[in-house]
């Protein structure tokens, strides 16, 4: 699935990668009660596994953004994805220190993201690598369903014990809380049944990750979400 201003017949620009690198990361921390209360409902829908909320500011001391915006044909949505900011941040110092067991500095683990099964790192260079991402474009519009679905869906010997109705309301609180309307300065992509980090607990099928990119704000929300029998 392909991103709402993503031409695919068009060649990313050859600077985005560059431009990347340019880029910092500072970890926020989720004060939002509202955004916590609906993780923490997450996390205490399974028995076996959990969810949990990041939040990181994009750090554009050199307008980045900015130059990309005001360039002719430019897309903030390429520069993300197809730049390698997304595989950047899964594999950043800043995520890595916020959520015990990530272990992906030096690579990611999981079949998925074509690991050595002998060593658990990813062999070759960056550029091999970022083109092999395989993250799902995913509108910000279906958030709140997303979630509720998670919920009533569970892991593997539990679920959320309330409505479906319930579950929906507490989607769309995140959504709010996090969006607030904006839909339109939101980048979202989501990795369903991919492992790509020792955080998950082994069977691909409970495992979720969504990330949410605020182009307007430079702010990163990441949701994780695992379970196993």
């Amino acid at each position: 699935m392909t991103g709402p201003d993503s031409d695919r017949s068009r060649s990313v620009r050859p600077e985005y990668s560059e431009l990347v690198t340019r880029l910092g990361l500072e970890e926020l921390s989720v004060e939002n009660e509202r955004v916590r209360s609906v993780v923490s409902e997450l996390d205490d829908a399974v028995t076996n596994g959990g969810a949990l909320v990041r939040k990181f500011r994009i750090l554009d001391e050199d307008g980045v953004f900015e130059y990309v915006q005001e360039t002719r044909n430019g897309s903030v949505y390429d520069l993300l994805e197809h730049g390698g900011f997304l595989h950047d941040f899964l594999r950043s110092t800043e995520l890595n220190e916020s959520v015990d067991g990530l272990d992906t500095e030096e690579g990611f683990s999981g079949y998925h993201w074509n690991a050595n099964p002998t060593d658990g790192i990813v062999s070759g260079d960056v550029a091999s690598e970022r083109n092999d991402q395989q993250f799902d474009w995913f509108h910000p519009l279906y958030v709140d369903g997303y979630l509720a679905w998670v919920l009533v869906r569970g892991g593997a010997y539990s679920s959320f014990d309330g409505t479906q109705a319930e579950a929906k309301a507490l989607g769309r609180q995140f959504e709010q809380e996090v969006i607030d309307g904006r839909y339109e300065s939101f980048y979202a992509w989501r990795l369903e049944d991919v492992q790509w980090s020792e955080w998950f607990l082994g069977v691909p099928r409970w495992d979720e990750t969504l990330l949410l990119v605020d182009g307007a704000e430079r702010i990163v929300w990441l949701f994780m979400f695992t379970s196993t029998d």
